[in-house]
């Protein structure tokens, strides 16, 4: 069961943090094959302050729509599937939310035995547009 962590900015309707929970969540299971109903979320709101902004820790300025998608999985994931996932996770938030590619982080981490991390990998558009 993967554990799903969304970082945003305060402020954002309670329909906008649904929709963007469901889209990672069926996104989710359409390329890794895990039932919506096993995937556990949270949604972690953040101050737009300048001295904790979700991306200077990037390095990427972004608007205040910017998102973390922090997806832990307790089982090793392919690089391929991980490229499939992230590419998946942009298109169903952009296609359902609105959100540009530009946006959206998404970090994928393994745990392993006896809960030590694993790898950690970073997808991330920078590039301007």
């Amino acid at each position: 069961m993967p554990l799903v962590l969304i970082d945003m900015f305060c402020n954002k309707p309670n329909v906008y943090r649904l929709a963007i929970r469901d889209a990672v969540f069926e996104t989710l299971g359409d390329v890794m094959g895990d039932a919506a109903e096993d995937c556990h979320g949270v949604v972690i709101d953040h101050e737009p302050d300048k001295q904790n902004d979700l991306t200077n820790h990037f390095g990427v300025q972004c608007n205040s729509d910017a998102i973390l998608v922090t997806i832990v999985f307790n089982e090793e994931v392919g690089l391929d599937q991980k490229g499939l996932l992230y590419v998946a996770v942009v298109r169903a938030l952009r296609q359902q939310v609105g959100l540009p590619s530009k946006e959206i982080a998404l970090k994928l981490v393994e745990v392993g035995e006896q809960g030590s991390v694993g790898n950690i990998w970073l997808y991330i558009d920078a590039l301007p547009r």
